[in-house]
């Protein structure tokens, strides 16, 4: 492990969705806050034709997820899919929590030219850490229209003084509420209110196993011991190669020099993580460019919420938080 150094450090305060998606903190309703982020667009469904010596012949059964304003096919899929426009599928829920002052709409926006779309809503009060240290409470709705995921649920938080995210994290990636994407969900989604109840519960159990991880002390020897376990170079030595080395060092450096961090604890070792893998982690472009701003941003967020990135914090909570 290399010495840590400031000098290597880059500061990231946005949120790791700025440019991807619209800030849309007001009170504002479902189908306001669409317009504003762009996601007032629809999908059809439109038949499938392959090109055959006698020329085009329509595939039974098989339909295109279309994106009407550009063209783009999302995916193809059978006649049981039926996409649900974005002002349908997170209206209902959002306006109920809107209306009663539960929530208000903090962002949203698109991945992959709007085949992963997404909205995050902010609730009420924090989770207080220390007096300068706190993180927001919130609720990500997620869906998709090429089939990568269902519609879904699930809690956020988000540490203030560095805008690192946190999802789900307790009970992993499938603590969320799920539903097969059928018209009828909606209706389903409308009795997810109950998912408030959970939120809080869940938000009570995060504070507790951060206000551990807060007290417990980690030096250099135990956070070497951590990257090995993290990386997965402890159970494999030949995983050890100069990009996870690289990767190490990284999330080393920020656990010393991450924004609020003071490299001396297992929070401070938690959040080095999270900055890594939501502002600093490097991603594969799908085309294999890395020369776009916007698509590395993209691809970033992507694992972050829903892939490598992601199990990535998960391993990373689960190390370091006692079960």
């Amino acid at each position: 492990m290399s010495n840590y150094g400031v000098d290597t450090m880059v500061y990231s305060p946005a949120a790791p969705w700025q440019g991807i998606g619209t800030e849309v903190k007001e009170a504002m309703t479902a189908e306001e806050a669409i317009v504003k982020a762009g996601l007032d667009w629809q999908v059809a469904m439109k038949p499938v034709y392959i090109l055959g010596k006698k020329g085009y012949h329509k595939v039974p059964g098989r339909f295109a997820c279309t994106r009407r304003d550009t063209g783009d096919v999302f995916g193809v899929f059978g006649k049981g899919y039926e996409p649900i426009q974005n002002r349908d599928k997170f209206g209902p829920f959002i306006d109920g929590l809107v209306a009663n002052g539960e929530a208000i709409i903090h962002s949203a926006g698109a991945l992959n030219g709007g085949a992963l779309t997404w909205v995050y809503m902010q609730l009420p009060g924090e989770l207080k850490v220390s007096d300068t240290d706190v993180l927001t409470r919130g609720i990500l709705l997620t869906d998709s229209y090429d089939g990568s995921r269902a519609l879904g649920i699930r809690f956020m938080n988000v540490r203030r003084i560095c805008c690192n995210t946190m999802q789900g994290i307790i009970g992993g990636r499938g603590a969320q509420f799920r539903g097969k994407h059928t018209v009828n969900l909606v209706n389903r989604v409308n009795e997810a209110r109950q998912v408030m109840g959970l939120e809080e519960a869940y938000s009570q159990m995060l504070m507790r196993g951060i206000e551990k991880v807060a007290q417990e002390a980690m030096d250099k020897a135990q956070l070497n011991q951590f990257l090995e376990k993290l990386f997965g170079v402890e159970e494999d030595a030949d995983a050890l190669t100069t990009r996870v080395q690289n990767q190490m060092d990284k999330v080393g450096d920020l656990f010393y020099h991450g924004l609020g961090n003071n490299g001396e604890t297992r929070w401070d070792a938690l959040n080095a993580v999270t900055e890594y893998v939501d502002h600093h982690r490097d991603v594969r472009v799908a085309g294999g460019s890395n020369k776009d701003p916007m698509a590395v941003s993209s691809a970033r967020l992507n694992g972050a919420w829903f892939g490598a990135g992601a199990d990535i914090k998960q391993r990373a909570w689960d190390l370091l938080v006692p079960a």
